[in-house]
This record gives C-alpha cells, structure tokens and sequence, in this order.
C-alpha cells in the first residue's frame, strides 16, 4: 500500500504549550523558556546578534529591529493573507512606540516558538484572534521599547527620565532631537520596565484612524511575494497526480517507468495521496501528470455519497443513546448546562413546544492562489517557502518527512492568496518536502491544480441541527435545546486529547440569545471525509440554525422582527446594534428585508437584506450591516473585513455545496462551489458602533455566518418559502 490521505492527519497538529503563559515582561525568558511572547530585546542566538550588529541594526527581540540609519522593521506574528494584519499589528505597536509610521517597514516572520498567541498558545493564523491576542502582546512591546529609548536618552544626556519626550523615531529632550537607531543598542542593555503604562485612546495617533494598508502597493505592482511566485536558481516545478477518489490508499499507477523517461522529466515520486512529477517547468510536470491515471482503494462501506453522509449524520442527530458533548456555560447569566431530563422538563411548562430542523452541505474553500510550497532539502537541512497559516506545522511535518531535527528545518513564510482555514492544513507542505527529498540540493516548487484544490480539499462538512423552543403565551423563548450533529474537527484534530462529553466548539457555539433555560449538545458522526477549518467554523451553521428560528419564531408570534430579538438579548452592546439596524433601513417598495444578529469572536453584528422574488427567481438588492466591534484598529478595513465576510458567506448560502459519488467529488472548481461573482454581489453598506475603550475583536470572521439567517428570513417575508436546508439553490433560482 501507499500513502493515505488521512493517515498523516494527525502529522499536522498544531505544536502547542499547555503551560499557562506568563504576561510578564523579560529581556530573556522568550527564546530562553518559551514563556509569554512578550521580550522585546532578547536575541539568545549569539550568531544572530553579531550579524545583526555587523549590519548595523539592532535586534530588540522577535517583533522590532532598528537598524543604524533609524529604519524600523517589525516583523508581524501572523500570516497575511488579505485580512489586513500585517498593517494592524504594525499599527498598534508603531502607535505605542511612537514610530514614524511613513517610515515603518513590516517583515512577515517564519516559524518562530517565541511568537505564541496567548490566546490560541501557538502561531497559527485562525479564529480571528490575531489582533484579540497579539494586539495587547505588540501594544505592550512598543510601550517598553520606547519607555527604554527614552532611558537610554536620559542617561546618556544625564536628565531625569521626565524630561524626554518623543516624536516619530526620535527622543526629544529640548532642541535634541535623538533617532531611536542612535538609542537602540544602549537601551537593548536595560531591564524590560515592570509597569508599562499604554496610551489613553484620546492621544491615539495611528489606531482608529484610516490609513492604506502597506501591502497594497506591492501587491498591485506585483512586488509583493505570494506562494506561487517564489523563483530560485536551479529550481523545479513539481504537479501532481492524483486519485479521483477523495481518500483512500494510493495505488502504483501504470507507465510509470515510460512517464519518467519524458524530455524534462527529472523525478516522479509518491508523496502524501499521490505522486510528484518534477520536472524543468509546469507545463512539461503537468502534462507528464496529467497522463498517469493514479486510483486509490477504497472499501466498500467507505465509498460514500453526499446522501449516504447526510443520512449517516441524521442516523447520529435522531438516535436515542447518541453519545453526546454537552456545552458547559452560561450566556448573559441564562443557565445553558441542563441536561437532557431538565430540559425536558422545562419544555413541558411551556405554552407551546416548536420543533425546527436545519442542515448545511459540504463547501469547499475555494482560495484564489492554488496551493504551493517551495522546498530545498540538502541532507543536512530543510528550507521552505510557504503561503501556511500554520508554521510551526510546517516546521513540524517537514522534520518528519525528512527525518531532520526541526531545529534544521526553517520555514520562510509569504503572503496568502487567500487562506480561509484551508492553509491551516499543511498537506502541500508535506508534498514539497517529499518531493525535495527526492532531489537533495534541487529546489522544488509544488503548485496544485484549482480542481485538485476542489476535489481534495480539507471541507467543511454537513451538519445538522434539531432544535426545540418552549415558548411562553406571548410566544418568547422560555426553553432552548439544540442538538447538533456532524463530523467534528476537535474529535479529529486534537484525538490524543479529545474529550468526547466536553463542548465541542468546532461543532456547534452557544446561541447569541441568552435563553432562560437552555441545553445544548454536540454529536460527533464517524465518515472519512477529509475536514478542515472553513471560515467562521461552527459559527456558520449556529448562527444560521438559531437566527433562522427567531425569524420564524417572531413571525409565527406576529412579532417585529426587530422587537423580538431586542426582547431576547439583554447585553446593551446587543442592544445597540440591533437597534441601530432598524433605524438605519430605508422603507422598501418590493420584496422585504429580512434580518439577523450574532455575537461571536468577541463582537456583536446585526445585518439585513432587501429581496423580491420574481417566481422562482430570487433578486438580492442591498445588504446593511451594523457592527460593534471594540476597538478598530483601522475602521475602514473593519468595515471591508466585515462586507468582504458577509459576501464569503452570501455564495455558499445561496449556491454553495459538494457533492460525491463513491467517494468522489464531483465538482471541480470555483464556478461550480457556490463562490459569489460581481454579478451576484448587491451593494453592501455596514456601519460600526465607536466603542473604542472596549477591547478588540475578531473581525474577519464576524460577517460570514450572519448572512444565510438573513437573506432565508427575507425570502419568506417576501413571501417565499421557509428555507431551513442550504444551499437555497436547491428549492428556488439563484444567480451568483
């Protein structure tokens, strides 16, 4: 047997520390302990030190460099892949520093231990916690640094520490006006300051306000270096082959010997769910690819179909002794830990029982960049150029594959062509180190195919959810139960520690409503579908589940639409968005709006959306969105991040699924995935709720999920049906 697709899964899990972080703040204890990411001017690497003086710069640390000339660089933590932290991050720290932002040079990092999210403890890009966990971490880093600079000026002017100011990359003391450059290398010398005092938001300078983000330019003049555009001397390209069959084990393909004998050809290989054709350019690896029909096996039982699954997970979803993982947890002080027998209770003090059952399809993710990695393996060390959400991953699987220490592995990262949790996965990564393996000393660029990518992507998969309401009278939400069932990400991911009565959160969230009484549970269902990450996670199907049903529940009560959920949240921030929401819409003369809200990643989102219906034939006009999102680091990319999520989520809801036969995909590229067009994107206005004193949150994320509940909600107002199944292409016409 070969390689499966699914043996190596759990290769790729996250590297994480399981000791709680400490927030404190030493020159040393990053590099040299793994402790919080917080040093500033630690560099442990004698090595590296000596060069970076040699070269006139000096390190203070894994976020900030300045070099002689008083150029700034700060390296960001995360990836970059359109969401806008690779400015964000850079924002926060340069407005603290007291940085000239004009001047400000940002750097993407490798994998690097030292740079954990203290919210995730790792360096992965997902979740939208890049700025709700490194935008305090960055905060801090450049409040210390230039508290030191200021010390360092003061010692060497022989002034108290009071007397200095600063002023974009200098220290001011009277008519003195010293360049940090000038500072650095004796303020790297000094104790990290044990209290660090961060700037009020009324002296903010840089966060809050718009600004174009720094990559625009480089990647509109092409300067900018994604994945796909790495070229190194003497490299080859390597395409795939690959099985029709989504998983499986690989078999030996036939003509394999009078494949590698074509003009160009320099290396055929099998790697992880196929084989590599390495040759002098695409063209010639994919053509040679292209002619070998690879298969794998797959056993009868295991060669499902999209409605084999679907049952498979409804069998899950309506058993009576389905094992179960119960969220623990209140919402807004509303008590969502009963179980089963006391909610069952609840329900039968209500003055009505509603039943209401939901389901989403598989999607794909669909990034514009196909998938690519560079590798140079020469026997003594491992080297990468990668387009990863995931690094340390990166770093993890190449080590393995090669069977090199990962001390001898480095990881190069660029920018993203789109990620959307799919570069989460690091399956590429392990093809390129299998391939490079093959010609030590040889770079090898791997690139997909965009059908590869769809029909052998990490999918999101169906989930189903069977929810009941007990309502009082005036029909309100007494009592809550959710039940939700599919194949789980945590279950997968994370076995060695999966707790299968523990809240699985890659399958369902709390609702946004705190319900007085509630029970909510999780089913993990057994299928081989290949699963990842896919932008807002659970959120997408709890979100579209439980705001549907407000909808349906506040028309079935003779309710406004707005009243009802307004009558149902109790947080003000809630309160407000919905609020605003409703005075904000216009009066329509066709169709109807239809509405939803959510709380998630730290936000508060309420959106609507104008429809008619002409038959069939479903019209979108306009989309209005009110969000609440703490601090914004930059508004106006806030505002692009929420639309640029809410149209991610329009397509799927509208045409998004995919489909199998036997254990094949059938779809295969972006046109036929559900992924949204020019043509079937309606103009999007979203305004944000000034809340700058509360804390961040995720927004890249927050808009995904609450469209879907929206636009069904404003199908049946406008006197369609109640679409409870995605994709809404499957009972009336869309056009996306």
């Amino acid at each position: 047997g070969h390689l499966t697709r699914r043996a190596p899964v759990m290769a790729y899990l996250l590297w994480r520390e399981t000791r709680p972080m400490s927030t404190s703040l030493s020159r040393r204890s990053v590099l040299q302990s793994g402790a919080a990411a917080l040093t500033l001017f630690a560099c442990a690497d004698k090595t590296l030190a000596k060069a970076a003086a040699a070269s006139g710069s000096q390190s203070l640390g894994v976020y900030l460099s300045i070099d002689a000339d008083n150029t700034i660089t700060f390296t960001t933590p995360n990836a970059e892949m359109g969401q806008g932290t690779f400015d964000g991050l850079a924002r926060m720290m340069a407005e603290e520093l007291d940085a000239d932002w004009d001047t400000l040079k940002i750097a993407l990092s490798g994998a690097n231990r030292a740079m954990f999210n203290p919210k995730i403890y790792g360096q992965t890009t997902g979740n939208s916690l890049a700025v709700q966990g490194f935008g305090p971490v960055v905060r801090k880093a450049g409040a210390a640094a230039r508290q030191m600079l200021r010390q360092a000026a003061a010692a060497r002017y022989g002034v108290p520490l009071e007397r200095t100011q600063t002023d974009k990359g200098y220290v001011v003391i009277g008519d003195n006006r010293i360049a940090y450059g000038d500072l650095a290398e004796a303020a790297a010398q000094l104790d990290v300051p044990k209290d660090i005092a961060l700037k009020p938001v009324k002296d903010f300078t840089l966060i809050g306000k718009p600004f174009k983000r720094k990559e625009t330019e480089p990647k509109i003049t092409g300067e900018a270096v994604f994945g796909i555009d790495i070229d190194l001397p003497n490299m080859a390209i390597a395409a795939l082959a690959m099985p029709a069959q989504a998983w499986g084990t690989v078999k030996e393909p036939e003509g394999l010997e009078k494949a590698r004998a074509q003009d160009g050809v320099k290396a055929i290989t099998p790697v992880t769910g196929g084989y590599a054709v390495i040759a002098e350019d695409f063209w010639t690896a994919k053509t040679v690819a292209d002619s070998l029909t690879v298969e794998a096996d797959i056993a009868d039982d295991q060669a499902y179909s999209t409605e084999d699954m679907a049952a498979a997970v409804q069998s899950v979803l309506t058993s009576d002794d389905a094992e179960a993982a119960l969220y623990k947890g209140t919402k807004d002080g509303a008590d969502l830990n009963q179980s089963r027998a006391d909610i069952a209770q609840s329900m039968s003090k209500a003055a009505s029982v509603k039943e209401l059952a939901y389901s989403v399809p598989i999607l794909a993710h669909g990034a514009l960049e196909p998938l690519s990695a560079t590798a140079l393996y020469t026997g003594e060390r491992l080297e990468m150029w990668v387009p990863t959400q995931n690094p340390a991953a990166s770093v993890k699987t190449g080590a393995e594959v090669t069977g090199l220490d990962p001390k001898a592995v480095k990881v190069n990262r660029t920018f993203i062509g789109g990620g959307f949790g799919r570069k989460w996965n690091v399956d590429f990564v392990t093809q390129a180190a299998e391939a490079a393996k093959t010609l030590p000393g040889t770079p090898v660029k791997l690139i997909w195919t965009r059908e590869q990518d769809t029909q052998h992507d990490f999918y999101r998969p169906i989930i189903a959810g069977a929810l009941t309401f007990g309502l009082g009278s005036d029909g309100a939400v007494e009592a809550f139960s959710s039940t939700i069932a599919g194949q789980s990400l945590s279950r997968t991911w994370f076995a060695g520690r999966y707790n299968p009565k523990a809240p699985d959160t890659s399958l369902q969230n709390a609702p946004s409503y705190p319900f007085k009484s509630g029970h909510v549970e999780s089913r993990a269902v057994d299928l081989p579908l290949p699963m990842g990450w896919w932008r807002s996670v659970s959120h997408m199907p709890t979100v579209f589940f439980h705001d549907s049903a407000m909808g349906e529940l506040a028309a079935a009560a003779r309710k406004d639409p707005f009243a009802y959920r307004l009558a149902h949240v109790t947080d003000p921030r809630a309160k407000k968005v919905v609020t605003q929401l409703r005075e904000s819409l216009p009066a329509v003369a066709e169709g109807a709006i239809g509405i939803a809200y959510a709380d998630c990643y730290g936000g508060h989102l309420a959106a609507a959306i104008h429809v008619s219906l002409d038959g069939e034939m479903v019209k979108l006009h306009k989309i209005w969105a009110v969000a609440d999102v703490g601090m914004a680091v930059d508004p106006r990319n806030v505002k692009r991040q929420i639309a640029g999520g809410i149209y991610f989520g329009l397509g799927p809801a509208l045409d998004g699924k995919i489909t199998l036969e036997d254990g094949v995909v059938t779809r295969s590229n972006v046109h036929d995935i559900g992924a949204l067009t020019p043509v079937g994107a309606p103009p999007i206005e979203v305004a944000l709720i000034d809340n700058m004193e509360e804390a961040p949150a995720g927004v890249g994320e927050i808009g995904t999920p609450i469209i879907a509940p929206a636009l069904c909600n404003a199908i049946a107002a406008a006197g369609g049906p109640r679409i409870r199944h995605l994709p809404i292409s499957d009972t009336l016409s869309v056009q996306v």
